[in-house]
């Protein structure tokens, strides 16, 4: 009832229907009333606990309020449930009536009438009476400890019914002896040859049974006033009659004892005095049907008889004026079925609760922490859970299921696992059991979470069953994060995004760039249901919990590139570093990070591997210069370094080879480790710009030189010679733009050529002679030699004879010459023999002289025609000049 009630506190009433007599009820195997209602204090307490403030508790069963016994159990209810109580005071069920006739407190709670209930609420063991009323005196109990006072002796005023039957107990061990009912054939008289005779204690004719194999009821029948041999009252028990006690020792007897309307017993013996139970003639034979017409006959003394069924008794006493007369009667006690009560446990989520054979409860109050438990759900100290068997038999658990539903649910093996919904009960047969919390469904439980667990098992006595459940409370707690290692793949010089919540989107293996097996915690696993995750910690490097740490939501530099790793599990990393840009293609490193995630109270680390995938990178090709003077040749060799001391400033210096030179400036580089670079184009002009193309390994005429490059980046460039307009210092740029090649792709950079004027040297000016006569010309050709008549001699005297062309002759004593090898022309003509002047000419035009006219012409070709006046007035052989 406790258990049903639990959990209640707004219940109006409760009508109990069950077994009673004065003074007490029978409620499953426990009966209640004065002498044991102190054991039960705690399960009543909880009872009225959950009624309303106006509660009420209403008994049904035969007796109960009767006298002041009943009244005072009523009373005593009443106060420790805090509740109304009425109950009958007479025989209720069929025979009687369901009217409660005595109330304790104001019951408010209108009775109940059960209808075709088919019998009344007798004691243990017994079906019907006749004749005979029960009671529950326990002054009746043999033995002188169990002797009862003048206080708590039974009473009886019912003139119509003298014979009173009081249940004793149920007795589970001693052995017996009495009369067999069924070999009593004639009876007993005193000193009568041809019957038996009997003493206050017969041994002669009797049985005896070992209590203990054969559990046995034990009822007292009295008549409580004179009835008459010839009055016949019957006692029908449930279960076979074994036999009849006559011995009357130890009955207490009362005297000067004044209640009104009752009556007692007052004799401790059979008849009307001491030894007079060998004066009791009992004849009756055995096995015939006992009725009004078949009773014995011509005997004036007390008798009994057990009918063909067995199971009924009737009895006839003769007392006289006394009152007294007793015998005790011995029936089969039945298999009473064991009775299993309810168990409760208490475990935390993945611990294990543990209860051992013979354990006491373990809870203070209700159960409602960790360990606690109402012992073995057999044997515990806990009256409201332990299991209890009226035979005494031994229990054992001999089934046990899931669920709450008794004698249902599925089945497991007694010692062995059974698998609940939050986790394993192993119960065994001595009542002592393991639960171990240990299934998903309670590790996802958060920390303070309760739910419960039940199974149902069965008690056995040997031959009958009973059922009862276990409750497991099952307490969350906080289940430990664990962090589940992470991936993802970059290109390199690549970023690789994840966003907060995205999923893994991996095909296959992790090769291809941006596969990554999604946010960082969203993979980490917490079996509690609504766990928060949060990153707090990042570090460098595969050993988790150490390297060097960063910050979370700042990018932290890795080996290869640099991870920036968000609170909520995003990230980007950024293959950035010169480790990976020297990846050649198809390459693949990792760069490692460790990580630590919290869910509020426990943390775990993981690890971040991040897949780089090596790309071809593009060469970087650097603008290169050299400088030369004009008419110089510059030459670099291949591996050359740079030469410069400061600036370019001066002839020769240069940036080394255009590839691979000293000179970080200057050099070509490829992010590769193992690239391979070569010139493979040549162009004119700057890079920005356009030009004539050129092959490599020849020569490329630029603006004021010519160069040759090779595929090694070495090159030559030879300047130009007397460029026009380029004075001394001056300095002029030729420009070239290369292209140079890793084999994939390419890049281009500009050579600057430098070229320095050195300042022409003045030609050398010789003079020319040339002889004609007058009135003739003399002409000399482009380049005419000097001319001698021969066998003349070396001297130019004669016509015609002359030194040769002005600028260019073989006479060196005549020949102009130029020391920068410049080219020399006439560039201008006077009259006179004093350099730089006289009367100024045009080359190319006649310019008259003193005797005749000279055309000078810009090649130093000229013609001189004598033919002025005073070249006329010459004589022969006269000389002029």
């Amino acid at each position: 009832m406790q258990n049903v009630l639990q959990g209640q506190s707004d219940i109006d009433a409760v009508h109990i229907i069950g077994h009673a007599s004065t003074g007490q009820v029978v409620l499953g195997n426990s009966i209640l009333n004065a002498d044991t209602i102190n054991s039960f204090s705690s399960t009543l307490q909880s009872i009225g606990s959950s009624l309303t403030q106006n509660g009420d508790l209403l008994f049904y069963g035969c007796n109960l309020a009767q006298g002041e016994q009943g009244k005072l159990l009523l009373q005593q209810i009443g106060n420790i449930t805090q509740a109304d109580i009425a109950a009958s005071d007479d025989i209720t069920g069929q025979g009687g009536d369901w009217e409660l006739e005595h109330n304790y407190g104001i019951v408010e709670t209108k009775g109940i009438e059960v209808v075709d209930y088919n019998s009344f609420l007798l004691q243990t063991g017994i079906s019907s009476l006749n004749g005979v009323v029960e009671n529950t005196g326990t002054n009746l109990r043999a033995g002188t400890s169990d002797a009862g006072t003048a206080s708590s002796a039974s009473n009886h005023s019912d003139g119509y019914k003298p014979y009173v039957i009081t249940y004793e107990r149920t007795v589970t061990s001693g052995t017996y002896s009495f009369y067999k009912t069924n070999s009593l054939s004639t009876g007993f008289e005193e000193s009568n040859s041809g019957v038996q005779t009997a003493g206050p204690n017969i041994t002669s004719g009797t049985t005896s049974y070992n209590a203990a194999s054969t559990p046995m009821n034990v009822y007292y029948v009295y008549a409580t006033e004179n009835s008459g041999r010839n009055t016949i009252r019957s006692i029908t028990f449930e279960n076979e009659i074994r036999g009849v006690w006559f011995n009357m020792d130890n009955i207490v007897q009362y005297t000067n004892v004044s209640k009104s309307g009752a009556t007692y017993h007052t004799e401790r013996d059979h008849g009307g005095g001491d030894n007079a139970y060998s004066t009791e003639k009992l004849k009756w034979t055995w096995g015939t049907n006992v009725t009004s017409s078949s009773k014995p006959s011509g005997y004036k003394h007390d008798w009994f008889g057990v009918d063909t069924d067995s199971n009924t008794l009737y009895i006839g006493f003769n007392n006289g004026a006394t009152h007294g007369d007793i015998i005790r009667v011995f029936t089969d006690a039945g298999t009473n079925a064991p009775v299993a009560r309810n168990d409760d446990g208490v475990v935390n989520e993945d611990a294990t609760l543990t209860v051992s054979d013979g354990a006491n409860k373990s809870a203070t109050g209700s159960y409602d922490t960790n360990g606690e438990h109402s012992g073995d759900v057999i044997h515990t100290s806990n009256t409201d859970s332990y299991d209890t068997d009226a035979d005494g038999d031994t229990l054992t658990v001999n089934a046990v299921r899931v669920g709450s539903t008794e004698g249902s649910g599925s089945s497991g093996s007694v010692g062995s696992a059974l698998t609940g919904t939050y986790g394993q009960l192993t119960l065994n047969s001595n009542g002592s059991y393991t639960y171990v919390a240990n299934q998903a469904a309670a590790d996802a439980f958060d920390a303070g979470d309760t739910v419960y667990d039940y199974f149902n098992y069965t008690v056995y006595d040997g031959s009958q069953t009973d059922t009862a459940v276990i409750t497991i409370r099952v307490i969350g707690v906080n289940d430990d994060v664990v962090a589940v290692n992470d991936y993802g793949v970059v290109t390199e010089d690549a970023t690789l995004t994840v966003t907060n919540g995205e999923s893994q989107n991996l095909s296959g293996s992790y090769d291809t760039h941006d596969e990554h097996s999604g946010d960082i915690s969203a993979n980490d696993t917490d079996p509690d249901a609504s766990p928060t995750h949060t990153i707090t910690a990042i570090r460098t490097g595969s050993t988790e919990g150490s390297g060097t740490a960063g910050s979370i939501g700042s990018a932290l530099t890795g080996t290869y590139g640099q991870l920036t790793l968000a609170a909520d599990g995003s990230y980007t990393y950024v293959a950035n570093q010169d480790a990976a840009d020297a990846l050649d293609d198809g390459d693949t490193v990792s760069d490692y990070f460790n990580y630590t995630v919290s869910d509020g109270t426990d943390t775990d680390t993981g690890v971040i591997r991040i897949y780089i995938l090596g790309a071809n990178d593009t060469p970087v090709a650097q603008n290169d210069e050299g400088l030369i003077t004009e008419g110089s040749t510059l030459t670099v060799s291949n591996g050359d370094n740079a030469n410069v001391s400061g600036s370019y400033d001066a002839t020769g210096e240069h940036t080394g080879d255009v590839m691979d030179t000293s000179s970080s400036s200057h050099s070509d580089s490829d992010a590769d480790a193992s690239a391979s670079l070569s010139i493979t184009g040549i162009r004119t002009g700057q890079e920005s710009g356009s030009g004539t193309s050129g092959s490599v390994g020849s020569s490329l005429t630029g603006t004021y030189g010519a160069l040759t490059i090779n595929s090694n980046g070495s090159y030559s460039y030879t300047a130009n010679s007397s460029i026009s307009g380029l004075g001394s210092g001056d300095e002029v740029i030729d420009y070239f733009t290369y292209t140079v090649s890793d084999g994939t792709a390419t890049d281009t950079a500009q050579l600057k050529i430098t070229v320095i004027g050195v300042g022409n040297t003045a030609p050398v000016a010789r003079n020319d002679v040339g002889v004609i006569a007058e009135d003739e010309t003399l002409s000399v050709s482009d380049g005419s030699n000097k001319n001698l008549v021969p066998g003349q001699g070396t001297t130019i005297d004669i016509s015609g004879e002359h030194s040769g062309d002005v600028i260019n002759t073989s006479s060196t004593t005549h020949y102009d010459t130029d020391a920068d090898g410049d080219t020399i022309v006439v560039s201008s003509v006077r009259t006179g023999s004093s350099e730089g002047s006289g009367t100024a000419g045009t080359l190319g035009q006649a310019l008259t002289g003193t005797y005749g006219q000279l055309t000078l012409n810009a090649n130093g070709s000229y013609t001189y025609v004598a033919n002025q006046t005073a070249a006329d007035a010459l004589d022969v052989n006269d000389e002029v000049y």
